[in-house]
């Protein structure tokens, strides 16, 4: 084990952070994002900056031309699809992808619309929809900027989406505000966000309550449940939330 002045000396850092770029260059290439994945757009964030939906469009358009991966589709689905409300018939799933989350919930005979940020990830969200005989309406929007009149849908669902939002607190008033009955969030558990990650993670949320805190409603359930499929293995943050409307 490293001595604590050794992990603090400049040297050594530089040496550190030489080899965690090089182990991100090679996870690109075998995922062939190398010249598709930004990765010094993380970098960029936590140095203060922030960035315009286009510039955040064109990045996630780059990356869904290669990696189709929505993240949900094994245990975290079926929470999510045993957990909405029982009496919703309109549903808006924010940050859509692929479209697998959307899909799913119409598939329960549900008038479902999907929003995302990347128009590249709505082509793959609509050819997967028509070739399964599932009607969905898709839709380009930010997460911060969503389309629609306020209490506009039964249930909103937003499935590994809030960890990549830059304004979280705005994010987090657009799924309340479009909300009429109940809100339900995904987000991977994370400790931190790792600079050299092969992804473009904004937000970490390391337990239930982090979650939680960020999420003002006061009449919800939040746990940590462990996941295991095609597209990752981890531990993920489920938060299920009844909104208050005046009658």
């Amino acid at each position: 084990m490293l001595p604590e002045a050794l992990k603090h000396n400049a040297p050594y850092r530089a040496l550190a952070g030489w080899r965690t770029r090089r182990s991100l260059q090679r996870r690109l290439r075998a995922l062939n994002l190398e010249g598709k994945f930004d990765p010094d757009l993380k970098r960029r964030f936590l140095r203060g900056e922030r960035f315009g939906a286009a510039e955040i469009e064109e990045k996630n358009d780059l990356v869904w031309k290669e990696l189709l991966d929505d993240c949900v589709s094994g245990e975290d689905l079926e929470m999510m699809l045993t957990h909405l409300d029982e009496e919703s018939r309109t549903c808006l799933e924010v940050g859509c992808g692929g479209g697998r989350v959307a899909i799913a919930i119409a598939q329960t005979g549900r008038q479902v619309t999907g929003v995302d940020v990347s128009g590249e990830a709505l082509t793959h969200a609509r050819a997967s929809a028509a070739e399964l005989g599932v009607e969905v309406e898709w839709r380009k929007a930010p997460i911060e900027e969503l389309p629609y009149p306020d209490a506009s849908f039964d249930v909103v669902t937003c499935c590994h989406t809030l960890e990549h939002v830059q304004d979280l607190p705005a994010a987090v008033a657009e799924l309340i505000r479009v909300t009429r009955r109940q809100l339900i969030v995904i987000v991977p558990r994370e400790d931190a966000i790792n600079e050299y990650s092969t992804d473009y993670h904004f937000q970490a949320f390391p337990t239930s309550d982090a979650l939680a805190k960020a999420i003002p409603l006061t009449d919800h359930e939040c746990f940590v449940a462990r996941v295991s499929n095609q597209q990752w293995q981890g531990e993920y943050i489920f938060f299920a939330g009844r909104v208050e409307r005046a009658p």
